[in-house]
């Protein structure tokens, strides 16, 4: 069964727990059943009320909830409305055949996450299950991403500087542990507050730098003495469309400040002295810089601590995990400062590490990168992402310990990128990395991680959704087959049982039984199409021979041979397989005959010598092959017989080959029609998987 889940990523194997809400019993039970037989990650549990619903979201806690329209205490709004008041962010979808746009636009309104239409007694429940892991995934990649932006503020109240942030009407939106310590001010109470009200005392000179900031949209450096704290600071107010950030730090201390007065303070040292150690991490206060941080780091820490909130935003626009890798690698070097970086991604197929993003500086040191296996000279990189750790490197005395040993790479740190792969960014100095930087590519990995699990989704939906249009397509134009071929020997059946009410004459009782003999191979081929279609999930070894011969005694052969080959053992359905052999059989003897011309999958008129059916291996070992020594098939028409009911013979039904080519896709096979060696048709299956005999003994 083709399950709408089967993707790589992080929480791929995660079950999700989904309430459905219906009017029905037994139509609710019918819907938990087939999602859960969609994908064994689906656990549904149904429910009939609207207060159960609320009771169940409330109590047990659901991943996903999807709701009719119509239920028996009220609505499927009703009961959006109630799971909104608890959260705001639940995947809630709407699976309704109620088509009112009214109800549509409220149910936006109300924070619905999708809206799905359904046809009574022709519900498409594999497409509910997709559209309920598109929400749920969609839900979790939010959620990865709050926790990135929760540690990005982590971060930020650890910075000793202070940090704060004001939306356009002056109220606090950010207050970090320092800004608290400083002002004697604690976050709770400082935020939602009117800055110019919670501080009035700071001067006019910081509040109409912060009032132009904001009018102007510029970035505005502020250094100034503030009275009230008896501090001189150095602040940068960053605007933006929502208000303010502002990163200030003390440039004098208290005792720097007495001995700008006093000119030496109680040790004797003059101001120059006292500032000097401050900025080393001498005095009382020097806290208020980062340790061996000077003005130029401490800028880039600011930059890239903010920056790195417009990293997420870009990477939520970008729809490949190849593009989020290309936006990781310009992060590195843009935001946290390291141009030599790429990006590896883990595929499982091979057990490697391929390389998808690479910077200019690191193709110019290292040339191409190439992929990584675990048994190969360079290997350092899987630690990192084996234990899921950062891994920082220095080169040693005897020159390993990095990545790439004969570069001229002698500090490395490798990022983990879950189990998506591993980030890497390397300088050509001993000592380059600092904790800072260590911190802002964790920060930048975790945000990459989330856009990648993201992006895969996003591109596994696509292509769920191309597939599903194609096959609708391929459906629209089968059921239009179907009813046409259907309503030809129902309108023959009909035209002659009037004529025979009237008539009495039993030769039309005669074509009224041919035309439901016509109609009863036609459903019979489409079962059998139905039925094969489906992918085979089962395979078996299977002694070819055995069922070419086996398959060849179900068909009216009369005078036509069978030579069948040295063949072999496949991986493959015997009854499907059995299936597809007969068919060809039936096809080959009675239009295959030389001085015939076959121009379809059925009948044309029979000629005088009999066929010969050869069955045998392809000479690249790709597959097997099945060929008459008939007339053949022009190349013209080669492609239309495979077509769903395409016949030139009014008794045939037109679906011999379509289901041929159906098992042989249900296999994972493809199969080409050519000219057989002596002129006839050859039909050619590759992607045959051979198994050796010894094993399958």
């Amino acid at each position: 069964m083709s399950t709408p889940d089967d993707t790589t990523g992080n929480g791929g194997d995660d079950p999700i727990s989904v309430l459905y809400v219906g009017r029905d019993p037994e139509f609710v039970a019918l819907v938990a059943t087939a999602l859960e037989r969609e994908s064994d990650r689906l656990d549904v549990r149904g429910e009939t009320a609207v207060i159960d619903g609320i009771s169940v979201v409330e109590d047990d806690g659901v991943d996903c909830v999807v709701s009719e329209y119509h239920l028996r205490d009220g609505d499927g709004l009703d009961l959006l409305t109630a799971v909104r008041a608890r959260s705001s962010d639940l995947p809630f979808i709407l699976y309704t055949a109620h088509g009112d746009e009214a109800v549509a636009s409220r149910a936006i309104s109300l924070g619905v996450s999708d809206y799905v239409r359904r046809t009574a007694g022709d519900e498409d429940f594999h497409l509910l299950a997709s559209r309920v892991f598109n929400a749920v995934s969609q839900y979790r990649v939010q959620e990865r991403l709050t926790e990135s932006d929760a540690h990005l503020a982590t971060v930020y109240g650890r910075v000793t500087d202070g940090i704060f942030a004001l939306d356009d009407d002056w109220a606090v939106s950010y207050w970090n542990d320092a800004m608290a310590e400083r002002t004697g001010v604690p976050a709770a109470e400082a935020l939602n507050r009117d800055f110019r009200e919670l501080f009035p005392e700071v001067g006019s000179e910081i509040h109409g730098a912060l009032e132009a900031a904001m009018a102007s949209g510029a970035t505005t450096r502020l250094d100034t003495r503030i009275d009230a704290f008896d501090v001189r600071v150095s602040a940068r107010i960053y605007p933006d469309d929502s208000g303010v950030s502002v990163f200030i730090r003390e440039v004098a201390s208290d005792a720097t400040a007495a001995a700008d007065r006093a000119g030496t303070d109680d040790a004797g040292l003059d101001a120059g002295e006292v500032a000097d150690r401050c900025d080393s991490g001498a005095g009382a206060n020097a806290g208020t810089r980062l340790p061996g941080r000077d003005a130029a780091e401490r800028e880039r820490l600011e930059r890239a601590l903010r920056d790195l909130q417009s990293v997420a935003r870009e990477l939520l626009r970008v729809e490949t995990s190849e593009a989020v890798a290309a936006v990781a690698v310009e992060a590195v070097r843009d935001v946290v400062g390291w141009p030599i970086s790429g990006v590896w991604f883990y595929d499982p197929d091979d057990d490697a590490l391929v390389p998808v993003a690479q910077s200019d500086a690191a193709r110019q040191v290292f040339g191409e990168s190439p992929t990584l296996h675990r048994d190969g000279e360079e290997t350092l990189i899987w630690e990192a992402f084996d234990a899921n750790e950062v891994r920082v490197y220095e080169r040693t005395v005897g020159g390993s310990e990095v990545q790439h040993p004969d570069s001229s790479i002698e500090s490395e740190v490798h990022v983990p990128l879950g189990e998506y792969g591993v980030l890497l960014t390397g300088d050509t100095r001993q000592g380059a990395f600092t904790d800072v930087d260590v911190e802002l590519l964790q920060l930048l990995a975790s945000t990459v991680s989330s856009a990648v699990e993201r992006a895969k989704r996003e591109q596994t939906l696509r292509d769920r959704e191309a597939e599903l249009a194609a096959a609708n397509e391929r459906l629209d134009e089968f059921v239009s087959v179907v009813a046409h071929d259907l309503r030809n020997p129902l309108s023959v059946a009909k035209g002659y049982l009037e004529i025979a009410a009237d008539t009495g004459d039993p030769e039309h009782f005669e074509k009224i039984e041919t035309a439901l003999e016509r109609m009863n191979a036609l459903i019979s081929d489409l079962l059998t199409l139905a039925r094969q279609g489906s992918p085979v999930t089962e395979f078996e070894a299977v002694d070819l021979r055995s069922k070419v011969t086996h398959a060849w005694s179900f068909v009216a052969t009369e005078d036509a041979r069978l030579e069948p080959l040295d063949l072999g053992v496949v991986r493959a359905d015997t009854g499907r397989l059995l299936q597809l052999f007969e068919n060809l059989f039936r096809n080959a003897v009675e239009h295959g005959s030389t001085g015939n011309q076959t121009t379809s999958g059925d009948a044309v008129e029979h000629g005088a010598a009999a066929a010969t059916v050869t069955v045998g291996r392809l000479d690249d070992d790709a597959g097997f092959y099945v060929e008459d020594d008939g007339d053949g098939i022009p190349e013209s028409l080669r492609e239309r017989v495979f077509e769903h009911g395409y016949t030139t013979d009014r008794t045939g039904t037109g679906f011999g080959l379509a289901i041929v080519e159906n098992i042989a896709e249900a296999h994972g096979w493809s199969v080409t029609l050519t000219d057989g060696t002596d002129g006839g048709a050859r039909f050619e299956f590759r992607g045959v998987e051979w198994v050796d005999i010894d094993d399958a003994e």
